[in-house]
């Protein structure tokens, strides 16, 4: 019965631990023209979690703690931008 109880708590609680991540997706666009910026950089400050953007300037960043972020985006030959997430 200790055995069983075990098993229970323990796959419970691993998928609780697993459970505590999302998703950040969004587009990023050039503000004078409004087109897509493509391949521009997308991190999130103080993490190893980043990606680039595709040619419609669409990014997704997965498996992201919960918590507050600042996400940064960068383009070569334009400044950068911080906004908090």
């Amino acid at each position: 019965m200790n055995k069983i109880l075990f098993f229970l708590f323990t796959f419970v609680f691993s998928i609780q631990l697993f459970a505590q991540v999302g998703s950040i997706r969004g587009f990023v666009y050039e503000e004078a023209s409004g087109e897509p910026a493509m391949f521009s950089n997308v991190v999130l400050d103080g993490t190893k979690i980043g990606t680039v953007t595709d040619g419609n300037g669409f990014f997704n960043l997965s498996q992201v703690p919960v918590g507050t972020y600042t996400i940064s985006v960068s383009y070569i030959g334009y400044d950068g931008i911080s906004s908090s997430v």
